[in-house]
């Protein structure tokens, strides 16, 4: 049944025999069929028993054999079938061809069922025709109803994604399709590989105008490092701790700039990013002085009562993100600590365009790992309260959700980090990096 298409008589005659046997007394006897034999195929839940109908069981394993071409195109049977049937085409766009065999001949009978169900994940873009595929998330067509305008009928998704900072090409985007589906596109997450901070932060353009203003701490530093850390302990060796506060601040400023140029197109001054990073640090500093002096207890501290120090050598970071959905917008709050509960690092992160929780929360554990994996931290704990996305990204079976670029890419980053693991938590043992989420 899972290579050759059935008769429709031999099934409908196997499934005769069945309800016979369900509803006769005896072997000479009939009883009386008090449900149509086609409903008692239903689900148990729908008010059926579960009986299979054979022919759509016939038709849904060849489907399954369409599916594993699809996937594994390199087993023996894929390359069979692509040299004789669809050499320059994909499965989905083969003929059937003049004398097809038997097996051929069934696995594309089920095509359609295959068809039917297909919908597209985006990664590069590459092979996804914007009109006819189905890629979007609309749950009736999955497909783009916008009519053709800029682009041509054959046009890809690549055309539509600004590939040297992999996120979407948004004035494209609006000057071509309705609003729906604008929000629909720019809300679906892309696959961005493992990025380091090294080129925003000390090595691009932008970032060498800061450094070599004449109020730079580091004017005459060069411009290349191995990764960041081995960067942060040069700087631990030659600048005092309050010059290596301002540089810390200082390189949060340039992350703002640089996000001010990718969203907003603006780029503000670097003489004036270094003073207002030392304004910054100065009114900072005189904030915790007051604190000390009136012995005030943050509101985190008490909070770290009820969570769990990581043992030694291993960093804990905590992570939470809220959604607006009405704004479509969502904020990430990271906080590390160490194994005596002091804090290390905190970052908050916004992103616009996410209407989904579990791709908000998916955001907020990337974003935790790639900043620690720019940082070359090898021990690390990684604790939330999102159940579903760790789960997912814990397991090893594909995952063909809309946000599965993301799971992959969390995957990607474990695999090559042996040191480093998710782990679930409550919300109480979260409280921290949820607070933090919910103020931005």
């Amino acid at each position: 049944m899972s290579v050759f298409k059935m008769p429709k008589r031999l099934c409908d005659d196997i499934n005769g025999m069945f309800s016979k046997f369900w509803w006769g007394k005896q072997k000479t006897e009939g009883g009386i069929q008090w449900r149509k034999w086609a409903k008692m195929g239903f689900h148990k839940g729908k008010g059926g028993l579960g009986f299979r109908d054979l022919e759509s069981f016939n038709l849904a394993l060849l489907a399954k054999q369409g599916w594993r071409i699809i996937k594994n195109p390199g087993s023996l049977a894929a390359v069979v079938f692509k040299e004789k049937y669809f050499r320059h085409s994909s499965f989905m766009e083969a003929k059937l061809g003049s004398q097809p065999s038997l097996i051929w001949k069934s696995i594309w009978w089920a095509r359609d069922l295959l068809q039917e169900g297909l919908r597209w994940k985006v990664g590069d873009g590459s092979k996804i025709k914007i009109w006819g595929d189905k890629w979007l998330s609309t749950p009736t067509s999955y497909t783009v109803q916008s009519p053709i305008g800029l682009l041509t009928g054959e046009s890809r998704v690549e055309e539509l994604i600004d590939n040297q900072q992999r996120i979407w090409d948004e004035g494209k985007i609006r000057s071509i399709f309705s609003g729906d589906e604008v929000e629909q596109i720019l809300s679906i997450p892309l696959s961005k590989g493992i990025e380091t901070v090294m080129h925003v932060l000390w090595e691009c353009t932008a970032a060498n105008d800061v450094w070599s203003d004449p109020q730079s701490l580091v004017q005459k530093w060069n411009s290349t490092e191995q990764d960041f850390l081995h960067l942060w302990e040069k700087l631990m060796l030659r600048l005092n701790k309050n010059q290596l506060e301002e540089m810390a601040v200082a390189f949060r400023k340039i992350w703002f700039r640089r996000n001010d140029y990718v969203f907003d197109k603006r780029l503000s001054c670097p003489t004036r990013l270094l003073r207002t990073a030392k304004e910054c640090l100065e009114e900072f500093q005189q904030s915790q002085r007051i604190q000390k002096k009136e012995g005030q207890t943050s509101r985190s501290n008490s909070m770290q009562k009820i969570w769990k120090k990581p043992a030694r050598g291993i960093v804990k970071v905590n992570w939470d993100a809220s959604l607006d959905q009405r704004m479509k917008r969502m904020g990430v709050r990271i906080i590390a600590r160490d194994e005596e509960g002091e804090a290390l690092v905190a970052v908050c992160y916004q992103r616009q365009h996410v209407q989904n929780p579990a791709i908000a929360e998916g955001y907020g554990l990337w974003k935790a790992m790639e900043l620690y994996n720019n940082l070359n931290i090898q021990k690390v704990i990684f604790e939330g309260d999102a159940k579903a996305v760790i789960l997912a990204a814990l397991s090893n079976e594909e995952d063909l959700s809309i946000g599965g670029s993301l799971i992959e890419d969390i995957r990607y980053v474990l695999v090559n980090r042996p040191d480093w693991s998710i782990k679930f938590t409550y919300r109480e043992m979260n409280n921290v990096a949820h607070g933090l989420a919910k103020k931005l």
